[in-house]
């Protein structure tokens, strides 16, 4: 784009292709298929137990669990973080975000392996293939927002919320219990990284004091988080984190990345990058390893 101007709430802007098929992206493009390629990657991965498809998109589409941990140490000895990504199609930041805290977790560093050994990731990083095979904004195929529709489940219209639900219903019905739900997201009119959680209204002190210490340590881990900037919201079942919350009594985030530039921290004005949604995702993985599993860097 050479130049470009936003007035009276219009962007305009001026750009001469270079081919026949252009596309103009709202942020750094993430697409299904890099997801795919990802997966493919990791899928012989010691550290990932299991990569399954838990059911088909409405289109045809495999919708994924991934399941990492150290195969060593039983699961019964371990805690255990639920995850999702991508209900809303445009909202790419969640799946870097995703990426960079899968790749965080099978890598080398210490602090990662220490927590494989403690803990089970269960991360569903790509909820709505079709949505964003189609370049919509926030819903499917069959125009069903999937952040919505986790209160009343129904495969015909959201068969990979209906799946995703499921999945944690059994692992808790098996009598496994989990730590915290996080699902990933991106605001678009808000400059600034933060959490949507539960606050004192609804949750327990000593689980609202957790929260406010693992937002603590998260911005100390990565500044461009922001734990002023993050706010208490309603419990609202029909999305991802209400239901866990009120479901499963666990804390449960909504982490919304910035889809501009943050007005703070080391990278103030600048605009956020594919690098610094990745370490977003490390720094969470980071913050939960220690505060939630005693794992220190």
């Amino acid at each position: 784009i050479s130049t470009s101007t936003y007035e009276g709430g219009v962007f305009s802007f001026e750009h001469t292709p270079s081919s026949n098929d252009e596309w103009i992206a709202l942020g750094p493009v993430y697409n299904f298929s890099r997801w795919t390629e990802l997966a493919g990657q990791i899928d012989d991965h010691v550290m990932v137990d299991s990569l399954v498809v838990l059911t088909q998109t409405l289109q045809g589409r495999p919708f994924h669990l991934l399941k990492i941990t150290d195969p060593s140490v039983p699961d019964t000895e371990k805690g255990a973080v639920w995850g999702t990504a991508r209900q809303h199609p445009a909202e790419v930041a969640g799946s870097w975000m995703a990426e960079g805290l899968i790749v965080w977790l099978l890598g080398d560093d210490r602090q990662a392996a220490e927590l494989r050994r403690r803990a089970v990731f269960y991360l569903m990083p790509f909820m709505n293939p079709d949505g964003v095979a189609l370049g919509n904004y926030r819903v499917n195929s069959v125009g069903a927002n999937l952040n919505r529709e986790w209160s009343n489940q129904n495969p015909a219209t959201a068969p990979t919320v209906a799946a995703a639900a499921q999945a944690v219903e059994s692992f808790v019905a098996s009598g496994r219990r989990f730590e915290f739900f996080v699902d990933l997201h991106a605001y678009s009119s808000l400059r600034k990284n933060f959490f949507f959680y539960s606050g004192r209204d609804r949750a327990p002190e000593l689980e609202v004091q957790e929260i406010e210490a693992l937002m603590d340590l998260f911005q100390t881990n990565n500044g461009d988080f922001t734990r002023s900037g993050s706010a208490p919201s309603g419990d609202d079942t029909r999305l991802a984190r209400g239901w866990a919350f009120e479901n499963f009594g666990v804390q449960a985030v909504t982490f919304e990345a910035s889809y501009q530039d943050l007005t703070y921290g080391p990278h103030a004005y600048q605009y956020m990058t594919p690098d610094r949604y990745m370490a977003l995702g490390e720094g969470l993985g980071k913050s939960l390893a220690e505060l939630l599993f005693g794992v220190v860097p």
